[in-house]
């Protein structure tokens, strides 16, 4: 069971993220909001699929088997847009303040073909959404800096690569292991 409080995650993560302007935009925000909050920083991303398993109970799972796996997937998608929507915050450490994406349909059907690809299932409902702010506080200090913020809503992106990251621990443990262009 996946604990919505802990500030460290397990296996490896899919990521989309966006690029030029829109992702130093984003970025920004992200690095005055840990620096306001005494958080972490991060690149900014939506997640495709969480903690895929570096091991199973029977064995171990190789980097490269891994590697493949999600290269394949990559192959299989072509470019789409993501849009950023609303603001939210939840009493979950990766969820502390965020954007939904508005495409919520399209999203959980590439979940849930991620989820096959790697023959996993869901622990907890899948939410597409973009973090601007990790960590554990109260929710007025939350909306005081909501209201505060000048966000991107409504700003779109191409998504035209997956990238998979190794997700050991904490964020500062983190590491891009790779980014694979769709169709490639």
């Amino acid at each position: 069971m996946i604990d919505p409080q802990s500030n460290g995650t397990v296996g490896f993560h899919l990521f989309f993220e966006p690029e030029g302007g829109l992702k130093k935009e984003l970025s920004e925000i992200i690095e005055k909001l840990a620096k306001e909050y005494d958080g972490p920083v991060f690149t900014p991303h939506v997640t495709l699929l969480a903690r895929i398993p570096s091991d199973s109970e029977s064995a171990p799972v190789p980097l490269e088997a891994i590697i493949e796996k999600s290269q394949s997937l990559a192959k299989s998608l072509s470019p789409f847009t993501l849009t950023l929507g609303r603001t939210s915050t939840e009493n979950a450490y990766f969820k502390a303040l965020y954007l939904h994406i508005k495409e919520q349909t399209e999203m959980r059907v590439l979940h849930a073909q991620a989820l096959e690809h790697f023959f996993m299932d869901d622990e907890a409902p899948y939410l597409p959404h973009l973090s601007l702010l990790y960590g554990k506080y109260p929710q007025e200090q939350k909306e005081v800096t909501i209201e505060s913020l000048v966000l991107p809503t409504e700003h779109s992106f191409v998504v035209k690569s997956l990238y998979l990251y190794q997700t050991e621990g904490e964020v500062h443990d983190w590491k891009l292991i790779q980014e694979f262009p769709f169709g490639e």
